[in-house]
């Protein structure tokens, strides 16, 4: 009987030992558990933290140009005048620069370090014209004409019209008009100073933001030939975009909606 009883006692006390095993067995696994899944719940928010950094990035890189550069495309800067966007006479508020140029005011500073630049290259660099009125322009417009029909006895008005217009505008077509524009030049003729000093001119340009407004190649944009003189004022970092990609004005406001 005692021994029976010993029996039964150890069977339960083996029990009690094999639940208390099993018992302590489930708890250690929950502990496991949880610190798994806690791990994992942490790598989730880091997951999901480095896809929102990443969103944050690609939405940077699908800025448009006028976001990029916080611009409208009526920006005073990127006015744009020429023979299929004519303007009125515009009467900026003007600068007086020197007795052959004044220009838009808000340009005037950096009109006149970009010539002090220019004439550090080579001291014979001047400004040949700048702000011209619609008035003026026509009188310079129709003294050209003249000049290619004495020229060409032949010639139609049409015709002369139609030289005139490669290296020069109507009234009214002309963006000398907004004062935003500078003929620059060490010579008093189009195109007649040495390429090498144009294009050193050409190159310091965009810090003073201008831009060469008819470059060569961007005739099928502008519809005016190579001008070596002609800057057009966009601001500096305007500038130096157009002139990185080999723009020319209209192209950059053609593509001002696109991702940058």
């Amino acid at each position: 009987m005692v021994v029976v009883l010993g029996v039964l006692l150890l069977c339960w006390g083996t029990g009690l030992l094999h639940f208390i095993h099993v018992d302590s067995s489930h708890h250690t696994h929950s502990s496991q558990q949880t610190h798994v899944l806690s791990d994992r719940s942490k790598e989730a928010q880091t997951r999901q933290s480095s896809r929102g950094k990443f969103q944050k990035q690609k939405n940077l890189k699908k800025q448009t140009i006028a976001q990029k550069f916080g611009i409208t495309s009526d920006d005073w800067r990127l006015v744009l005048v020429n023979r299929t966007h004519t303007r009125p006479e515009m009467n900026p508020a003007l600068a007086q620069i020197d007795s052959r140029c004044a220009v838009d005011s808000r340009i005037a500073s950096d009109l006149e370090q970009f010539l002090a630049h220019a004439q550090r290259i080579d001291r014979n660099v001047h400004y040949i014209s700048c702000y011209r009125s619609v008035e003026y322009q026509h009188e310079v417009f129709e003294r050209y004409v003249n000049d290619e029909m004495s020229a060409h006895p032949d010639w139609s008005r049409e015709q002369a019209e139609t030289q005139v217009k490669t290296y020069s505008q109507p009234a009214g077509a002309s963006e000398h008009q907004t004062g935003l524009a500078v003929d620059l030049s060490s010579q008093e003729e189009l195109n007649a100073q040495n390429p090498d000093l144009a294009r050193k001119i050409q190159e310091i340009a965009p810090q003073y933001g201008f831009i060469l407004r008819f470059p060569q190649g961007g005739e099928k944009s502008t519809g005016v030939g190579y001008e070596d003189w002609h800057y057009r004022y966009v601001g500096p970092d305007i500038a130096r975009y157009i002139t990185d990609r080999g723009w020319t004005l209209e192209e950059f406001i053609k593509h001002i909606d696109d991702v940058a």
